[in-house]
């Protein structure tokens, strides 16, 4: 029927996708491995570059009537990174956040300003993290028992290929996180 066959390509689109993604990230992850990430650093507004990527992230956050929204008092905050890079970065936080998070919870990206640096936080109201699993977070293939909560996939490799990029930028990535409450995580 035209229905299976819609079913059908369907999945084998969102496949391909996940395929696609997965040998990506794969070539990421060698990259971190080797050590040999070279930045293609240019002054680059993380206000604007934020701004973008809640916009990006807006319409799952939506279909999963998630309330997503930034916050912050900067009207700029130009910094030296390679664009591409950070934006990965920020996908993969705020598109985690919406995967882990029920229906009609919240998730607020804020970026503040402190001393010489920027702090980018990503708040979610979802499932949290056991403590025992904390650990587990930033590794490779590693993944913790949280579920995506709509049937997402998952490769495992997204917080291990930001944490090689934020810290090839001489940042820092980490995350706190209630168990059944939700979590944050921070860069700076």
């Amino acid at each position: 029927s035209d229905v299976g066959s819609s079913d059908l390509l369907q999945h084998l689109y969102d496949t391909s996708g996940f395929l696609i993604n997965l040998v990506s990230e794969l070539l990421d992850v060698s990259v971190i491995e080797s050590g040999k990430m070279e930045l293609d650093r240019e002054k680059t507004d993380l206000v604007e570059l934020i701004e973008k990527n809640v916009r990006l992230n807006r319409f799952v956050a939506d279909r999963k009537e998630i309330s997503l929204d930034f916050q912050t008092e900067l009207e700029r905050a130009e910094a030296s990174v390679d664009r591409d890079k950070i934006q990965l970065v920020l996908n993969n936080l705020i598109s985690n956040a919406i995967k882990y998070s029920k229906a009609k919870t919240k998730v607020t990206v804020s970026l503040l300003e402190r001393e010489d640096q920027y702090l980018v936080s990503v708040r979610d109201e979802g499932q949290g993290i056991k403590p025992e699993e904390m650990n587990r977070l930033f590794k490779a293939f590693q993944r913790t028992s949280a579920e995506p909560t709509a049937g997402e996939k998952s490769t495992g490799l997204g917080l291990f290929i930001a944490k090689g990029i934020i810290e090839n930028h001489n940042g820092t990535i980490s995350a706190e996180s209630e168990y059944g409450k939700g979590s944050v995580f921070t860069v700076t």
